[in-house]
């Protein structure tokens, strides 16, 4: 998912910061991770309480993020460890993001790890949502999340399909290739807001007569690039 850029150094020495709560699909967040490390992105990450159920700090610091935050105030732990994010890094992606940590976010909770590095995050703030289909249509949840947007957090909604229960419709953490590129417009700078870009792409056919053209064997990924160029740029 990086390849159109993996020659850039467009994001060396970017920091991202990741929160990763409590779900089955947690672990996914393992190939943003690696995608992010690709590209010189500095990533750390805080694991909820959840999350280290599913996964642990250990298999975030092998693949390269550094540090790894778990719970506030443990021995050892730097006691501002809930201030450093917002000292360092330019954006915070938090997914999957629980119907509990989006509650705890909309209220303005400090009483974790997370959600004191958020509270005191002034950057993007990216939330991913996954959750059981029928938590994320209740209205609690539905409120929550139009406050956080209200408030300027940018969501990257869940997908549709079989959830981990077995239940079918929208809840699925989106597609990892969506978070990575939502990561990577959080840290690029938005100087081309407000425009709107046309790009063409692909081969052409130029006709030579009835039955006959000219064409070439264009893949058309340079056109491609240079439109996500121009999303990732506002």
């Amino acid at each position: 998912m990086d390849c159109l850029f993996s020659q850039s150094r467009q994001f060396a020495g970017k920091r991202l910061h990741l929160g990763i709560c409590g779900s089955v699909a947690c672990y996914r967040l393992t190939d943003v991770l690696r995608a992010l490390r690709r590209m010189d992105v500095h990533v750390s990450v805080t694991l909820t309480a959840g999350a280290r159920r599913f996964v642990t700090p250990l298999l975030f610091e092998a693949l390269g993020a550094m540090p790894v935050y778990g719970e506030m105030f443990a021995p050892g732990e730097d006691p501002f460890a809930h201030l450093e994010p917002g000292q360092h890094a330019q954006a915070m992606l938090v997914a999957p993001a629980s119907a509990d940590a989006l509650s705890r976010l909309a209220r303005g909770a400090a009483s974790d790890m997370l959600s004191a590095q958020a509270l005191a995050f002034d950057g993007p703030l990216l939330l991913a949502p996954a959750m059981n289909p029928r938590m994320w249509r209740h209205p609690a949840t539905q409120a929550n999340v139009a406050l956080l947007r209200e408030r300027g957090a940018r969501l990257i909604l869940p997908d549709c399909g079989r959830a981990a229960c077995g239940d079918e419709g929208q809840g699925r953490l989106a597609p990892v290739e969506q978070l990575f590129w939502h990561a990577l417009r959080a840290l690029s700078p938005q100087d081309m807001a407000g425009r709107r870009v046309l790009v063409t792409l692909g081969p052409t056919r130029e006709p030579w007569d009835g039955v006959r053209y000219w064409s070439n064997p264009s893949s058309g990924r340079m056109g491609g690039a240079l439109a996500l160029a121009a999303w990732l740029r506002g």
